[in-house]
Protein backbone atom coordinates (compact mmCIF):
# COMPACT_ATOMS: atom_id res chain seq x y z
CA UNK A 1 0.00 0.00 0.00
CA UNK A 2 1.68 3.14 -0.94
CA UNK A 3 1.39 7.19 -0.34
CA UNK A 4 0.30 7.57 -3.43
CA UNK A 5 -2.20 4.95 -3.50
CA UNK A 6 -3.91 6.21 -0.29
CA UNK A 7 -3.92 9.60 -1.34
CA UNK A 8 -5.42 8.73 -4.25
CA UNK A 9 -8.06 6.46 -2.15
CA UNK A 10 -8.60 9.67 0.12
CA UNK A 11 -9.32 12.10 -3.02
CA UNK A 12 -11.94 9.63 -4.74
CA UNK A 13 -13.79 8.63 -1.27
CA UNK A 14 -14.02 12.15 0.16
CA UNK A 15 -15.46 13.04 -3.02
CA UNK A 16 -18.32 10.16 -2.07
CA UNK A 17 -18.28 10.97 1.67
CA UNK A 18 -18.76 14.98 0.94
CA UNK A 19 -15.80 15.40 3.53
CA UNK A 20 -11.98 14.69 3.66
CA UNK A 21 -11.31 11.42 5.35
CA UNK A 22 -8.49 10.49 6.77
CA UNK A 23 -5.16 8.52 6.12
CA UNK A 24 -6.32 5.48 8.45
CA UNK A 25 -10.03 5.63 7.14
CA UNK A 26 -8.06 5.14 3.33
CA UNK A 27 -6.51 2.44 4.70
CA UNK A 28 -9.65 0.58 6.35
CA UNK A 29 -11.58 1.03 3.30
CA UNK A 30 -8.51 -0.34 0.90
CA UNK A 31 -8.36 -3.38 3.50
CA UNK A 32 -11.47 -3.75 2.87
CA UNK A 33 -11.96 -3.68 -0.67
CA UNK A 34 -8.82 -6.26 -0.91
CA UNK A 35 -10.89 -8.66 1.82
CA UNK A 36 -13.62 -8.44 -0.61
CA UNK A 37 -11.88 -9.19 -3.61
CA UNK A 38 -9.99 -11.95 -1.89
CA UNK A 39 -13.64 -13.46 -0.92
CA UNK A 40 -15.12 -13.13 -4.75
CA UNK A 41 -12.28 -14.74 -5.82
CA UNK A 42 -12.06 -17.80 -3.81
CA UNK A 43 -15.51 -17.83 -4.01
CA UNK A 44 -15.58 -18.12 -8.07
CA UNK A 45 -12.71 -20.50 -7.69
CA UNK A 46 -14.59 -23.02 -5.42
CA UNK A 47 -18.07 -22.59 -8.22
CA UNK A 48 -15.26 -23.86 -11.18
CA UNK A 49 -14.47 -27.10 -8.82
CA UNK A 50 -18.09 -28.15 -8.62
Amino acid sequence: MTDDLIEETRRVWSQGYRRVITVEEAVEILANVKNAAEAFMNAASEGQNE
